[in-house]
């Protein structure tokens, strides 16, 4: 019998200009708590950057004027990989590294693009897909119209559901 797909998120690290910011989770179930204005909500948001989503949320001051690489160390159904990602340019390429996030120095990447499967090593949303397991399909955006366009569902739409 076929194991479940899962996601598993290890460690976040933002490289900064003067310091480094991490957080690590344990197994089983994390709780971010804390002041307000004290970064949570900047933790969900570099996870979210990381595998794709856009930088809305991640124009905090500090954010803005110290940050300027984010990595993130995740278990897709047992396979540890490591995405970086520059926190202030959205079209660069995302890392991709089949390797835990202290040995990113050893492995090649491959170049994952965040929001079309144009270029590079292809679309990050395929790439999450492959590794978990889970199929690629398109949807009908509407049952009604026969001449209804399809889209791909996205690792960001499965997520959403």
């Amino acid at each position: 019998m076929k194991k479940s797909p899962y996601i598993i998120v290890n460690k976040l690290v933002i490289e900064g200009v003067n310091k480094n910011y991490q957080v690590e989770f344990k197994e089983g179930l994390n709780i971010i708590w804390g002041d307000v204005d004290s970064g949570k909500s900047s933790i969900l948001n570099f996870i979210s950057y990381c595998l794709g989503g856009s930088n809305f949320g991640l124009q905090y001051e500090e954010i803005v004027k110290k940050a300027r690489i984010a990595k993130l160390e995740i278990n897709l159904s047992g396979n540890v990989i490591t995405f970086e990602r520059l926190v202030h340019d959205i079209k660069s390429p995302i890392k991709a590294y089949y390797c835990n996030i202290d040995s990113v120095q050893e492995v090649y990447p491959k170049l994952l693009d965040p929001s079309t499967s144009s270029g590079y090593d292809g679309w990050i949303s395929d790439y999450i897909l492959d590794q978990l397991g889970i199929p690629k399909v398109k949807i009908k955006e509407s049952n009604l119209r026969d001449d209804a366009e399809s889209d791909r569902l996205s690792f960001k739409d499965l997520m959403k559901l």
